[in-house]
């Protein structure tokens, strides 16, 4: 299952990062993580998952701050949003910080019944 992941959040702090992966371990150190699954609290991604009784490993979610990540991955909050004015720059943000990548072998090499959603709920 491939899913995008949503603006709201179960932690909101503050002052959340956005797209800077490179003060990662700062952010780390200073705000609490959560599996991606349990991050996401928007009504669309949370609708999908319970109506899909989806489990966290069988969960891929394009995530606008970490790229293509796994529904167990722990992530921490952020505010961050992909637009037509700057994909070009957060793909290569993704490739950069070569942490989009490791979602994107786990997802090519998974067995499973691939569904994008967008929308149907």
């Amino acid at each position: 299952m491939l899913i995008h992941c949503s603006a709201r959040k179960r932690i909101r702090p503050d002052n959340p990062p956005g797209f800077d992966l490179d003060n990662e371990d700062y952010y780390t150190s200073t705000l609490p993580s959560l599996p991606a699954f349990m991050m996401y609290t928007g009504l669309e991604f949370v609708k999908t998952i319970q109506h899909l009784r989806l489990k966290p490993e069988s969960v891929f979610i394009l995530s606008a701050r970490y790229g293509l990540i796994r529904g167990d991955q722990p992530i921490l909050p952020y505010e961050a949003k992909i637009t037509v004015k700057n994909y070009t720059t957060v793909v290569d943000g993704w490739v950069k910080s070569r942490r989009g990548n490791g979602g994107l072998n786990s997802f090519i090499n998974s067995r499973f019944n691939l569904l994008i959603v967008r929308g149907i709920l």
